[in-house]
């Protein structure tokens, strides 16, 4: 498999061109094809449709030559693996969150106002049944006959 650079030189020398007369097609300048054949430099990816067909080239072995690409294909591959690698385990946390029991939930603040609110009315109610408690004996030795009915 021939370098990329080694492709478009090879092909531009069969067909007669100077380095200059190529920029002019690929509308890029002269030293741009330079660095391109030497490999200091590489075309944007956008441009290799154009660079095979002004050569006459296939595609595919334009791309096969291209190590640059081919490693920058491999590392587009690599991060879109650990993109959706990161969207599932986002997915999973989301789902074994909303799994949690319902005194795991966090609660909002209203949901926390209205929770205090009936912890306030449960602590008086126990605190008046309590004191209630206390005078249901007094109130059994003082009023006989009187019957007093306590329901939580």
């Amino acid at each position: 498999m021939e370098n990329f650079g080694i492709i478009i030189k090879r092909n531009r020398e069969e067909k007669g061109w100077t380095q200059k007369e190529l920029a002019q097609k690929l509308h890029v300048s002269d030293k741009a094809i330079s660095c391109y054949e030497t490999g200091k430099g590489y075309p944007d990816i956008t441009m290799l449709p154009a660079i095979a067909r002004i050569l006459e080239l296939n595609y595919n072995e334009l791309l096969d030559g291209n190590e640059y690409i081919i490693n920058r294909k491999k590392k587009r591959l690599f991060i879109l693996k650990i993109i959706i690698l990161s969207l599932v385990f986002i997915c999973l946390l989301f789902v074994i969150s909303n799994m949690a029991t319902p005194h795991d939930r966090k609660y909002t603040i209203k949901e926390q106002l209205i929770q205090a609110d009936e912890l306030s009315i449960n602590y008086l109610s126990l605190k008046f049944y309590s004191s209630l408690g206390e005078l249901l004996p007094a109130i059994e030795q003082g009023a006989s006959g009187l019957s007093i009915i306590c329901t939580s």
